[in-house]
């Protein structure tokens, strides 16, 4: 996942201070069209991993292990982590939307949200209900959720940081 993580990150990392400047220079229309890009960048990066996740797991996992029942159950579990994975760039952009912008508390919600406000409640959760098959099926769930919560304060401060919109 890591890997999978890195480019978008190093996308959050480039625009965050061309973003930072141009909302300080209230230059709204770059930051929008910063974001935009940044959006739409992390999103394709997601769904090149997206497509190689989901049509050659078994090679993937080899690079790991050539072990048998790894590549068996690995290949299931691959597919279930990463089933939502092109909508996992628009939450770590909109995190680092808000870093930029000097909204720690609220970076910090969201960049933490995947992980302990989502991940780690449904993992010890599922398990019960569905056995191995509930922790991997935690993953695509906390992505949806962590999606929905970034959309959601994206939204709500719209008008404060894309006035022209």
């Amino acid at each position: 996942m890591a890997f999978a993580y890195m480019p978008i990150v190093g996308i959050v990392q480039g625009m965050q201070p061309i973003i930072g400047y141009n909302y300080g220079a209230k230059l709204q229309g770059r930051v929008t069209q910063t974001v935009k890009l940044g959006l739409v960048v992390s999103t394709v990066i997601a769904s090149i991993v997206w497509v190689v996740t989901m049509g050659i797991p078994e090679l993937l996992i080899n690079i790991f292990s050539n072990d048998d029942s790894v590549l068996a159950n690995g290949t299931n579990a691959l597919r279930l982590i990463f089933l939502l994975a092109p909508i996992i760039g628009f939450q770590i952009v909109t995190g680092g939307l808000y870093q930029a912008l000097g909204k720690a508390k609220t970076s910090l919600m969201l960049s933490m949200s995947r992980q302990l406000l989502f991940l780690i409640p449904i993992v010890l959760t599922l398990p019960h209900l569905y056995g191995l098959e509930g922790v991997w099926m935690s993953f695509p769930i906390a992505d949806v959720l962590a999606f929905l919560f970034a959309l959601i304060i994206l939204l709500k401060d719209r008008k404060m940081l894309f006035s022209n919109l």
